[in-house]
């Protein structure tokens, strides 16, 4: 490796170690921007798994509903 690449190679290491330094400081600008979105994509995640529940419920119950009138009807 020639000088220049191992003086690249250092101060590629350097800024990745102060991007890991400023996600790790919970008290960083980054951090609380990186936890910001990480809530509200959460928030979002929650909210389709509750629909995808809902629907699933109700197609259950719609379920139920049809075998107890089939059940029903062949009585």
């Amino acid at each position: 490796m020639s000088k220049k690449n191992i003086e690249e190679l250092k101060e590629e290491i350097k800024n990745k170690a102060e991007v890991d330094l400023n996600v790790v400081d919970e008290n960083s600008k980054k951090y609380k921007e990186d936890q910001k979105e990480a809530d509200v994509l959460g928030k979002k995640i929650n909210e389709e798994l509750d629909r995808e529940a809902k629907a699933e419920a109700a197609m259950e119950k719609e379920f139920a509903k049809e075998l107890e009138a089939d059940m029903k009807a062949r009585k």
